[in-house]
């Protein structure tokens, strides 16, 4: 739960690195914006993966279409030139964000 990435961000707000491995839930671009942008003030790398079944669950196409979305229009994102791959293999989506060299 993003709940508890917030509560890991806030006692670590020196990281530079932040690879995580988690859900499908986790894949809210407008959330993660406001969770760098206030615990992470000195984050230079960040890297999201999920993988699951996924080709049959409607809500993860929705998220995904979301993240999608809001990476290209949200200015927070553009600035970071991030980075967003899914990668099918039969019923598996590996999804993976990333930032690097953020220059605010």
């Amino acid at each position: 739960m993003l709940e508890h990435v917030e509560y890991i961000l806030k006692h670590t707000p020196n990281l530079t690195d932040l690879f995580l491995w988690g859900s499908w839930h986790l894949l809210d671009a407008k959330k993660w914006e406001s969770l760098l942008s206030t615990y992470c003030p000195k984050l230079l790398k960040f890297k999201f993966s999920y993988a699951g079944y996924t080709f049959w669950d409607d809500d993860f196409i929705e998220a995904a279409h979301n993240l999608r979305q809001d990476f290209a229009t949200r200015r927070f994102w553009i600035e970071r030139n991030v980075t967003i791959t899914f990668d099918a293999d039969y019923e598996h989506i590996l999804v993976r964000l990333s930032i690097q060299n953020i220059n605010h």
